[in-house]
């Protein structure tokens, strides 16, 4: 299971088995679709998402990476949802961001159908947006995000495409989800598809 599929799992379980009906911060979500890599700022974090849950920072020889992680999870007596955007800033510009919901008004959602019609050294950007639709993730390479830092080393991006399913809290069905990561060669063709239901 993937990192960032994994924190949200995990979220919804805790918001569970602590009785709960939430856990975590309802941050504005409404803002995800629009972030762009390298043209959102890490001084704007507060004032388009509110409080993270999490901060945290690293510093390497590319530069300050720092990592701001929202989560929020709600449960009832059927269901229960939850939703994780993790953001990576490199020296105060966007580097890297993963997003993941399984409510219905932002569920993250992707056609796994259509994973036999990307062609490594052939499928560009554009295509990959045309196949499965919009990603949910997006890292330039180098990334420190889990999700991302292993498959940056032979790439030069990495997009992210994740479905969540919803958890049937009495019988604990339907726990997780599926994903797709295409990692980008410096030409912009997918140079390795990972593809996980």
């Amino acid at each position: 299971m993937k990192r960032t599929l994994g924190l949200l799992v995990g979220s919804i379980l805790l918001a569970i088995l602590s009785g709960c009906a939430s856990v975590g911060v309802n941050y504005n979500y409404t803002n995800v679709p629009k972030l762009k890599i390298n043209e959102f700022n890490i001084e704007d974090v507060n004032t388009v998402f509110g409080k993270p849950f999490k901060t945290a920072q690293n510093i390497t020889k590319d530069g300050t990476y720092d990592i701001f992680r929202f989560e929020y999870a709600f449960a009832d007596v059927g269901t229960a949802r939850g939703r994780v955007l993790l953001l990576e800033f490199l020296n105060g510009k966007l580097n890297a961001y993963s997003s993941n919901s399984s409510f219905d008004e932002d569920r993250t959602l992707f056609n796994g159908e259509n994973i036999n019609q990307i062609k490594i050294g052939v499928t560009a950007h554009e295509d990959a947006v045309s196949i499965l639709g919009k990603p949910q993730g997006k890292a330039n390479c180098p990334s420190t995000i889990d999700d991302y830092k292993k498959r940056c080393e032979d790439a030069t991006t990495v997009w992210s495409w994740m479905s969540q399913r919803k958890i049937a809290t009495m019988a604990m069905k339907n726990v997780g989800g599926s994903n797709v990561f295409l990692s980008f060669d410096s030409n912009g063709k997918v140079s390795n598809i990972e593809f996980s239901k």
